[in-house]
């Protein structure tokens, strides 16, 4: 592999990891602060309202943001291109608001009855229309080879969002300031992020309209867009199942067992951004062998961080979940430790194989068959076991949906099934993750002390028998501890120290 490609893998990937943890992040800070503010009853609706914002505009742009990848290199006047997508977006996110701003009343009426629900309702569609768009920004600028100004906005944004949350809350201004704080940074994403992403693009938008490309991108998209209708059900299905079967506090109990982990949540789906353009430009040529090699590059990378994290998680499942949301959410741990077991399933993006294959039709079938799979164990589970029945069925779901994208790959790359992924290696890594979580299991379980301090001392006890651990058996290499060195600071107080 070229060091370009090396860096774009490498460098790219952790500075917009980094940068996409810091959003979770802040997220994560939020609902600490949230709960310790809000009743179960306003906390349960806001996190409701953020649900149907995500599930919603992820409906709107229906397959847009992975199609950038494909025709941006594609077309000649990319500038009108990208104004020709917005504008589409724009279009789509007006239908949406006028369609729940006129039905608010009854959408609370048939599925919540709730009067904190009705005010968010009323914010819901300018929150709709004000993200539709800036759905294709980071597809845009990983296009243009940007991912340094991607990676900027990550961190104001963040940073902007914490504050127009959290303010509010400090200053009691309820539940309705937390909804006016939001429309305010929606409004400066829809300014900064059209404006950002149009700049970076070369073109011209009163030269050549991009009609001849547009015939080429419906087609394309159209599969594309039903694949990612049927991905987000078949991922959100449980909580869908959780607001039709269960009250709005549960639906708070049940979305933090369910919460996205920093880093862990965004690595696979930052790193497969990255590696996407890559990916179709060797799949175009041909070149097999090296789809393969930087594929494997990528799973191997996420698995070092995802597995270990998979195994201390589990351990320490009570302490934080308490730590974070007070013993108020006790009943959240089961659900949260059922959820890791979806952690090991997303080391890598598999839509990306598809998508750059041009095959996003055998994902369709794929997603189609677990949507269903997912709803029917989802509504089955949830009457037998409560809450927990729903997480059980997504993970039953996404095993299944794991094994069959992996037969389809493998006629798709026309490889034998043990070359698909780097088995040997990921059993390996499993195993040194296990055993590095001796030591902290036995601490959790046997002495008794506050949650805050346990993490502290498990945290990295474990941290370093892994370390040790790995090394020892070669699973990192020289590679991976100058990558670890740098990002970590290490290197730079090295290099202080010996001045």
């Amino acid at each position: 592999m070229s060091n370009s490609g090396k860096y774009n893998l490498t460098d790219t990937s952790i500075l917009l990891t980094m940068t996409s943890t810091l959003q979770t992040f802040v997220g994560l800070a939020t609902s600490v602060i949230a709960v310790r503010y809000l009743s179960k009853p306003s906390y349960g609706s806001y996190l409701q309202v953020m649900f149907l914002v995500n599930v919603i505009t992820m409906v709107l742009t229906f397959g847009m943001p992975r199609s950038i990848y494909y025709f941006m290199p594609r077309v000649i006047n990319r500038r009108k291109f990208v104004f020709h997508s917005y504008f589409i977006l724009n279009i789509l996110g007006l239908i949406a608001f006028i369609i729940i701003f006129f039905g608010k009343n009854t959408i609370n009426t048939l599925l919540y009855n709730n009067d904190m629900m009705l005010v968010g309702l009323g914010f819901l569609g300018w929150y709709i229309f004000l993200s539709s768009n800036g759905q294709i920004y980071v597809s845009v600028l990983l296009s243009n080879n940007n991912g340094k100004t991607v990676a900027l906005t990550n961190v104001l944004f963040s940073v902007l969002s914490f504050i127009v949350i959290t303010t509010p809350l400090f200053l009691g201004m309820g539940l309705r300031g937390v909804f006016w704080g939001i429309f305010l940074r929606y409004i400066v994403g829809y300014v900064v992020k059209g404006f950002v992403a149009l700049k970076s693009t070369v073109g011209d938008l009163s030269e050549i309209t991009c009609s001849e490309c547009l015939p080429e991108q419906i087609k394309y998209v159209l599969p594309l867009g039903l694949i990612s209708l049927v991905a987000l059900f078949a991922s959100s299905i449980d909580r869908i199942i959780i607001t039709l079967f269960m009250n709005i506090e549960d639906f708070a109990h049940y979305d933090r067992g369910a919460m996205q982990i920093p880093i862990i949540s965004t690595l696979s789906i930052t790193v497969g951004a990255v590696i996407m353009p890559k990916l179709v430009d060797y799949y175009k040529n041909a070149n097999i062998k090296d789809f393969l090699h930087l594929w494997h590059q990528s799973i191997k990378k996420v698995a070092l961080i995802v597995f270990p994290s998979f195994i201390f998680l589990m351990i320490c499942a009570r302490q934080i979940i308490t730590f974070l949301y007070t013993e108020r959410f006790e009943d959240s741990v089961i659900i949260f430790q059922t959820y890791l077991f979806v952690l090991p399933l997303s080391i890598t993006i598999f839509g990306n194989v598809f998508s750059a294959a041009n095959k996003n039709i055998y994902l369709l079938y794929m997603q189609i068959g677990s949507v269903l799979l997912n709803a029917f164990l989802s509504v089955l589970m949830v009457k037998a076991y409560g809450s927990i029945g729903p997480a059980g069925a997504t993970v039953i779901m996404r095993a299944a949906l794991f094994t069959s994208s992996i037969i389809a790959i493998r006629f798709i790359l026309n490889v034998q099934l043990k070359n698909i992924f780097p088995w040997r290696f990921l059993s390996k890594l499993m195993g040194c993750s296990v055993v590095s979580g001796i030591i902290p299991f036995c601490i959790v379980h046997l002495i008794d002390l506050s949650n805050y301090l346990l993490l502290m001392i498990c945290f990295p006890i474990y941290l370093l028998s892994y370390y040790l651990i790995t090394d020892r058996c070669s699973i990192i290499n020289d590679d991976d501890k100058q990558t670890i060195l740098k990002w970590t600071g290490i290197r730079w107080v090295k290099k202080q120290m010996s001045i």
